[in-house]
């Protein structure tokens, strides 16, 4: 009696545990895991997409369209409804021009439902895709990015990836902006991996990526790029770069590299090619760094305008034997003679008179040593050795721009110093952003400037420029009608060593600004590496023409007629 009793309460007690376990179950499945099943439930017959934000298009400063996003076909797989992947790989192959056994690969790949075939592809070759009617074989709109002027301020512009992600220049500065924020869509498919008609639902609206508008101005910018390529070839140099700006502002209105390449044909360039060298060549100024020197002289109320130094043609400073290079013979010049004949001795004359902390303190005040700020990736600060590593010939080679290294881009800032009255202002290429709701921001505005020097400095160094372009080494920079205002600069570039300089590789540049009593444009040339059997190759040779024809061409596309008693 007592066994068969605790039988039947053996029997109940599993009865009741089992119980309790289905009924576990079922809440598990039906309430606590509800979610969750019926997500991979879902998977068996939707599919999810990102539907891809459109892309914001940069503008210039006028409204010209510089890079736009276009609609092109991509075309994938979901491999498990793909009957005979050998035939599908070789008809493919054919029309899209790529590897059959590598897309048999992805075609037969066992663990996934999703594998790219070709992306963003012509409508017309998607079509011929689409006729052969494939299982497996579907098509998705995405949008690409297109520069309808190509080659148009191609490093600063930048370029897109195959995601459409910025990957250079202000497409990836201002990628948050650009790109927006996709959406989500999910669509039922059947049972040859298509998608049924009418079964979208969108999880996630998308959000527009917002415009951009730059400061550049297209007419200069391809005024720019051409003029500089048509140099660059002529002198069979190593490459080189043009900055247009507006000096109170710090717009910039054109900044070219050469060699370049085509923005729609990114993928065929080599890295240094897609270097913006505006920003990144780091580079030994030569003379044209003589106005910094020379204003700080002035500024210390140290050196005058009119004071006389006399110059021999050689000087030795420590173990540096600094010579002119056209000169052989003794001269008395004035500081501004100096300056405009570019005189190598009298520059590390000039230099002497300030401590080296005190020269040191004001080659940082003019931005040299740090980057200018612009919104731009990559750019680079430049060398300026702290005093403590000065040998004792450091602050004279510094004073005709040796052992010390600048960007094209923070040399020009530190010249509009003096159009701004001694203010040191930071560049910038966005003038507004608009966003798809209306809103507009400007990131450039709201920047206040950095006096440097004063203005009785700043307009005493213009005045020097202006001799310079007039009677001194910038002659073929003047243009009829203008006061313009500039210096020369030609720097041996150091040899592969280190330990010297190569007299046969030079970097030739031009640094000025026009008009001298109201500048309305400042402008940056450098050459690198012109060859001497193309002609004479200095900065007054090579670089002065090529500013005089920009800044010529800007000042007139800016609406600023010569003056009638200047012509």
């Amino acid at each position: 009696m007592e066994k068969s009793r605790a039988r039947i309460l053996a029997l109940l007690f599993l009865f009741i545990a089992g119980f309790v376990v289905v009924i576990y179950r079922l809440v598990f499945i039906q309430v606590i895991s509800a979610q969750s099943f019926k997500d991979l439930a879902q998977t068996q017959y939707l599919n999810s997409y990102s539907f891809l934000a459109e892309r914001g298009t940069i503008f210039d400063r006028d409204g010209n369209q510089l890079a736009v996003s276009t609609q092109e076909v991509t075309i994938f797989a979901n491999p498990f409804f793909v009957k005979d992947p050998g035939s599908v790989a070789e008809e493919l192959s054919a029309i899209l021009d790529k590897d059959k056994e590598e897309l048999k690969k992805k075609l037969t790949q066992p663990d996934t439902g999703f594998v790219f075939l070709a992306r963003k592809v012509s409508p017309e070759l998607a079509q011929r895709v689409q006729e052969l009617d494939m299982d497996g074989v579907l098509f998705t709109k995405e949008s690409k990015r297109f520069y309808p002027h190509a080659q148009l301020a191609a490093q600063t512009l930048g370029f897109v990836g195959v995601d459409n992600e910025g990957l250079s220049g202000l497409e990836f500065q201002y990628e948050n902006v650009l790109h927006g924020k996709d959406g989500v869509v999910v669509a039922e498919r059947d049972s040859h991996g298509g998608l049924i008609p009418g079964t979208y639902t969108t999880r996630e609206h998308p959000v527009n990526g917002g415009d951009i508008y730059l400061t550049l101005d297209k007419n200069i910018q391809f005024f720019s790029d051409q003029k500089l390529k048509e140099v660059v070839e002529a002198y069979r140099a190593k490459r080189g770069t043009v900055i247009v700006i507006r000096p109170h502002s710090g717009e910039i209105l054109a900044m070219s590299s050469y060699p370049t390449f085509d923005l729609n044909k990114f993928y065929d360039v080599s890295q240094d090619m897609m270097r913006n060298l505006a920003t990144s060549l780091v580079y030994e100024p030569g003379s044209t760094f003589k106005s910094v020197i020379i204003a700080a002289a002035l500024e210390e109320g140290l050196v005058g305008p009119r004071q006389y130094f006399h110059l021999p043609p050689t000087i030795k400073v420590a173990d540096e034997v600094i010579k002119e290079p056209h000169r052989n013979q003794e001269i008395d010049y004035t500081v501004t003679q100096i300056l405009a004949h570019s005189a190598n001795v009298g520059a590390v004359l000039v230099a002497r008179v300030l401590e080296d902390q005190q020269l040191y303190n004001y080659l940082r005040k003019f931005g040299l040593g740090e980057r200018t700020g612009i919104d731009l990736p990559g750019e680079e600060r430049g060398i300026l050795p702290e005093v403590k590593n000065w040998s004792r010939s450091t602050k004279a080679t510094i004073s005709f721009g040796q052992g010390i290294s600048v960007t094209p881009l923070q040399l020009l800032m530190a010249h509009t110093v003096f159009a701004n009255g001694g203010i040191l202002i930071r560049p910038y290429l966005v003038d507004r952003i608009v966003y798809p709701d209306g809103r507009i921001s400007r990131p450039g505005e709201g920047k206040q400037g950095v006096r440097v020097v004063s203005e009785d400095t700043a307009r005493q160094i213009t005045v020097m420029l202006r001799e310079a372009v007039k009677n001194g080494t910038g002659t073929r920079a003047e243009i009829a009608g203008y006061e313009v205002v500039g210096k020369t600069g030609t720097a041996q570039k150091v040899d592969s060593d280190g330990l010297g300089y190569d007299e046969d590789r030079s970097i030739v540049s031009f640094v000025g600004f026009a008009p001298a009593s109201n500048p309305q444009a400042a402008i940056v040339v450098v050459i690198d590496e012109p060859s001497s059997s193309a002609g004479d190759v200095w900065g007054g040779t090579v670089s002065a023409p090529l500013f005089k024809e920009i800044m010529e061409f800007t000042l007139r596309h800016l609406r600023l007629p010569p003056k009638s008693e200047d012509l």
